[in-house]
């Protein structure tokens, strides 16, 4: 059995129409191949999508429903890990991203944001362990810098003043939130930026 084609045809390149292409080629590789990846997960079927694959929520693993070619059976677990990180799933040709997938066929829609596993094993694919955030939002969900000597995100040992440095990342930029005598006074000058310009917060 072949499977079932999941793109809709009649769409155009990166989502915008014919005329503006001209824009299309000004803009840089990496928003290029962003569009790209984004109009191809758009262009998929959530009901095709069903017929192919099984998804289990509750272990994050997809197995196949049909056999897509030679090597694979119904039933078998599907989907590839990708340099030791995130999982991907090859359909008609295109790759996906599992945790995208595994959003796409619970809430029928693609995320309108990244994916980010909440406790930041990036192939535990589960549906409670995947939220949709902002980039920015994402990036805070990570592991402390080796360079972290207070063992608290954000605040960090200043060897010359001798006091306690407390700082965040808001949209990109660095926001300095002062320095202390005391860590847990810097500790809770994070924390309270934290709770201000980062929504949902992870502690």
């Amino acid at each position: 059995m072949k499977v079932m084609p999941l793109h809709r045809k009649g769409w155009g390149n990166c989502g915008l129409e014919p005329g503006n292409r001209e824009e299309l080629d000004r803009k840089p590789k990496a928003f290029i191949k962003k569009s790209l990846a984004f109009t191809e997960e758009t262009r998929m079927e959530h009901q095709a999508l069903l017929e192919t694959l099984d998804y289990d929520p509750a272990t994050g693993v997809f197995t196949w429903k049909i056999a897509p070619n030679s090597r694979a059976w119904p039933g078998k677990v599907a989907g590839r890990l990708w340099n030791n990180q995130y999982r991907r799933i090859s359909i008609n040709g295109r790759e996906y991203q599992e945790h995208r997938l595994a959003w796409f066929y619970v809430y029928k829609s693609w995320p309108t944001g990244e994916i980010d596993h909440i406790n930041r094993i990036k192939h535990d694919n589960r549906i409670s362990n995947l939220r949709c955030t902002t980039r920015s939002g994402n990036q805070q969900n990570k592991g402390q810098s080796r360079s972290n000597t207070s063992g608290i995100p954000g605040v960090y040992w200043h060897k010359r003043d001798k006091r306690w440095i407390a700082a965040i990342r808001v949209n990109g930029q660095k926001k300095m939130l002062g320095s202390y005598k005391e860590l847990s006074d810097a500790a809770e000058a994070y924390r309270a930026a934290k709770l201000k310009h980062h929504i949902p917060t992870i502690f």
